[in-house]
């Protein structure tokens, strides 16, 4: 029963992230008073922590914003630092309202906060799925028109086991 039910949740998880993908690549640039792409963004070397654990995790965003208002969709894996064989996992996928905060003309600090899942994969496959609050800050400096680099702090608050995570952020903003 236990099994269906992962792959249900996956089979949902897949179809937000097409869906999402296809409305990021068909957006067209517009007024700020629609919906418009704002940002994609990765974090490729990102170290987390779970309670006397660690390990190093990935996460890709796709942001939309409207007026100053920031939806992000923000999808991380990652997996325990081990020595023998293979470790604790997670992924998580959330969704996140936030804002941008010029503190000069390059530097900036992003806030979000939302609603996500995280399924937690120990060393014997056993698979949980919990809710969760995910929050983040984003420290970036824009080095042009498009492109912005900084850190990421990340936390994931739920039931079973927070998550923090700190990272190398590259972003490239479209508005």
């Amino acid at each position: 029963m236990e099994t269906v039910k992962i792959k249900y949740q996956k089979t949902i998880i897949s179809i937000v992230i097409f869906l999402i993908g296809f409305i990021a690549f068909t957006q067209n640039k517009t007024q700020k008073d629609k919906l418009s792409f704002n940002a994609f963004s990765i974090t490729p070397l990102e170290v987390f922590f779970i309670d006397n654990s660690g390990g190093v995790s990935i996460t890709g965003e796709l942001s939309y914003a409207y007026y100053k208002n920031i939806f992000t969709f923000s999808a991380t894996a990652g997996e325990e630092f081990t020595i023998w064989g293979r470790g604790f996992r997670y992924q998580q996928i959330s969704m996140l309202y936030g804002r941008e905060l010029s503190l000069s003309k390059k530097l900036f600090v992003d806030a979000h906060a939302g609603i996500g899942l995280i399924v937690y994969n120990d060393l014997y496959d056993t698979r949980l799925l919990e809710a969760g609050i995910p929050l983040v800050t984003k420290i970036r400096y824009k080095t042009g028109d498009k492109f912005s680099i900084g850190l990421k702090f990340q936390a994931n608050i739920n039931s079973a086991e927070n998550v923090y995570s700190v990272g190398l952020l590259l972003q490239w903003n479209y508005l």
